[in-house]
Order: structure tokens, then sequence, then C-alpha cells
């Protein structure tokens, strides 16, 4: 199967003739690169205008290449795959003399082949309250997947979307039997079993693949927490890794941490980097502890970095600031 994205090319090509676009650049995720990108210069190929591809991976809106539109003096930025969620001020404050377009790329197909999967699931697991949850590119199946739940008389108590490292906009209170979250690979899941205290249901809505996470399953993540936050205890001198890319910079995360240190009488190191090289982290043997202040799903890569690393969470429960209840209900990143 082909899958389709909305590309709203109509947009693309109004903007283009109201603003009198010259130059473009494109930023768009890895699975995106092959026919929707093919189609965008296909598109245009016959218009006057230069076309660069951002070749760099693209990880979120957080990583929104302004600094090489700027330097290419493109007059139009096109990022796709992403909505603008929680950034939107940050990236509208910085932008000077480059149009943006943002594009989630809305999957045009619908789901209607994994819901017999999903009801056989839910009378097995027995659940009547849910919370519903999807990443950018299918928030138009949300829609589907809401009222075939309330045919089944299952209730939808919350409906939103997810990105990896925020999961703010989801409360799971205790009513709620499970999550339902439409989106594919693991790296979404382990954001939703690190915020939330209930069961997750993941629909994978490209091939129907459905797959159940336990309460057990949040429970060892947890451990392999609570294991990095222990042996961080006795750090000395820290390292904080903070990021220049728009989304990811947050100076007052880092003058919390520098102070709070200072106050301590523990040595500090911070480390600002548009792209984190654990391998040049590896080099820096005398610091005892990251904590990281960039993406906060660097933990996911915790054996790379050698040495233990916490997110700023976790930093303010290891000094006293936060509760471990707090995290447990809120969330570790």
């Amino acid at each position: 199967m082909e899958f389709q994205y909305d590309l709203e090319l109509n947009k693309i090509e109004s903007m283009i003739k109201n603003k009198n676009i010259k130059r473009i650049l494109i930023q768009m995720p890895e699975g995106m690169l092959d026919t929707p990108l093919k189609s965008i210069i296909t598109k245009f190929s016959d218009s006057n205008i230069e076309i660069f591809l951002a070749g760099d991976a693209s990880y979120g809106i957080c990583d929104i290449a302004i600094e090489k539109a700027k330097f290419l003096d493109c007059d139009l930025l096109i990022h796709f795959g992403h909505t603008d969620f929680a950034f939107a001020d940050r990236i509208h404050s910085t932008v000077e003399g480059i149009n943006i377009l943002i594009i989630p790329a809305l999957v045009t197909f619908n789901i209607s082949s994994s819901l017999n999967n999903i009801k056989n699931k839910l009378d097995e697991l027995r659940w009547r309250k849910v919370i519903i949850t999807a990443t950018a590119q299918h928030l138009n199946n949300l829609k589907e997947l809401k009222t075939f739940l309330e045919k089944q008389k299952i209730i939808v108590s919350n409906e939103t979307q997810i990105i990896g490292c925020h999961i703010g906009s989801l409360r799971t209170p205790t009513q709620n039997d499970g999550i339902i979250s439409l989106h594919a690979g693991e790296f979404h899941t382990r954001g939703l079993l690190l915020n939330s205290s209930i069961p997750v249901l993941q629909v994978n809505p490209y091939t129907s693949n459905i797959s159940y996470y336990s309460s057990d399953e949040r429970e060892r993540i947890i451990k392999q927490r609570l294991n990095v936050i222990t042996k961080v205890k006795s750090a000395q001198y820290w390292g904080i890794i903070s990021s220049s890319k728009i989304g990811q910079y947050n100076p007052t995360n880092i003058e919390s941490i520098r102070q709070k240190l200072s106050n301590a009488k523990k040595r500090h190191l911070i480390v600002i980097a548009e792209n984190i090289d654990t391998q040049v982290l590896f080099n820096m043997t005398w610091v005892d502890a990251w904590v990281n202040t960039a993406c906060p799903r660097l933990i996911d890569d915790q054996e790379r970095f050698f040495k233990p690393i916490i997110t700023f969470k976790e930093f303010l429960y290891l000094f006293g600031d936060v509760t471990w209840e707090n995290l447990l209900e809120k969330g570790f990143i």
C-alpha cells in the first residue's frame, strides 16, 4: 500500500503567488522523502523557484530549520509532518523576513481496517472509558476512532495530540481504563508510559497491528529511571546539556540547575550543541552525571552516554523540589 499525505499543495501555491516566493527550503521527516517530496518538486518544477531540502534528520517542530533558511536566503520555509503544538510563540518570535508554512501532512486513508482489531482487544480488556490520542499525521483519524468507540458504548473522556517530548496535554485520571493511541513505532509509546499512570493500547494505522502495554511495562520503565536517579546522587561534577535549537533551548531551566548545583557546592559545565554528540560527551570522563535541558527524550539513549543522564524533572526530584508522587502523576519528561 502506498500511503498518501495531504501536502496542502494549493496553500503552498497560493503563498508562492501572493508573496512572490523565489527560494524555498523544505524540511520533512525521512519517511516522506520519497513520493511526497517528489510530488512537491514535480508540482513546482516548471516555475521559476529554487527549492532546497534540509538534509538533516527532522526530529520535530522543536527542530524547525530556521537558521538554514536564513543562511540560504530563502523567503519560504515549509516544515512538513508536525503541527506548531507548544512551540508557536518561540517560532514566530524568532523569525524575521521568512515566511513559514507548517503542514502536518495528514494521512488521507481511514483506519477502518483496524477497527475490528480494536473492538476485539477492548472486549478482552473490558475497557469502558478511555483517552484517545494520535501523532500529527493521524489527527484526522481521531474523529473516526471516537465515533466507532461511542457506537461500542465506550466513553471517550479526552482526545488530544501527542508528540514525543510533550505529553502535557494528556491527563490520565485513574477513572480511565486506558489510552488508545494512533501512532507507529515505539518512540511515542515510551513517552506515554513515562507520563501516564494507565495502560496503553497502541494502534499502528499503517499495518493495523495492535500492541498492548500493561501497567507492568510502565513499572519496568520507572524502575529503570529510579536506578539512574539513584546512581547520580553522589555526583560531584555535573554536565548540563543544552541545545541551540529553537524548541530545545531552555535558559530558565539551565539557570535553575546552575543555581541549585552552586548552592550544593557541586561543580558543573554547560555544554551547548545543535545535535548532541554522545562521543564528545564521552571524552569528558571527569563529568560524573548529566542533566538534560534539550530534547527530554535523550534519556532513551542512556547506554550511549556512558555516564548517567537524567531529565530536568528528575533533577528537581533529586534536589527535593518535587516529590516522587509528583513524577509518577505528572511524568518524568
